[in-house]
């Protein structure tokens, strides 16, 4: 990400700099959990769920086009609300028609998330670095690898 920025204009960016970013998401999923379980019980699943992938994909789409780290980070921050307010709230509707099972629910649907980690995570470096280029002294990656993030967000954006 560091790299990308860097390639994209923000020429004051150091690798450090970008050690944040995806904590500040999990961060703002975690306190948003509860709160999207409330909003489904006062409104409905569905409703969390359009509201929830709605800003998902709006920080989808700022991360395409991202050009800032504070607009990366708006973008990132965006998608963990999202996910946030819908994550949970799906769980425990599912904990309803299955009441028996809820050990079962959860176990399958945790293990989907990681399922999808395991395949995204080979399939960014596929496209992202296809041929394991290395950084340089400064932690950085080349123009040739940097500018394929953006091909990457195009490859996984819904």
């Amino acid at each position: 990400v560091a790299s990308y920025l860097v390639f994209k204009g923000s020429t004051n960016i150091e690798i450090k700099d970008v050690y944040f970013l995806m904590p500040s998401v999990f961060f703002v999923k975690y306190c948003i959990f509860t709160i999207g379980v409330k909003i489904a019980e006062v409104t409905s699943v569905r409703f969390t769920n359009i509201v929830g992938v709605s800003l998902m994909l709006g920080g989808y789409s700022s991360l395409i086009y991202a050009k800032s780290l504070s607009h990366f980070l708006y973008g990132l921050i965006s998608f963990g609300v999202g996910d946030g307010v819908c994550n949970l709230s799906t769980i425990t509707n599912a904990w309803k028609y299955f009441p028996e099972s809820k050990g079962t629910i959860s176990g399958i649907v945790l293990a989907g998330l990681g399922l999808s980690a395991s395949i995204l995570n080979p399939l960014a470096d596929f496209i992202v670095n296809p041929n394991l280029i290395d950084t340089d002294i400064y932690g950085f990656y080349p123009f040739e690898v940097a500018s394929r993030l953006s091909l990457f967000l195009y490859v996984i954006y819904p």
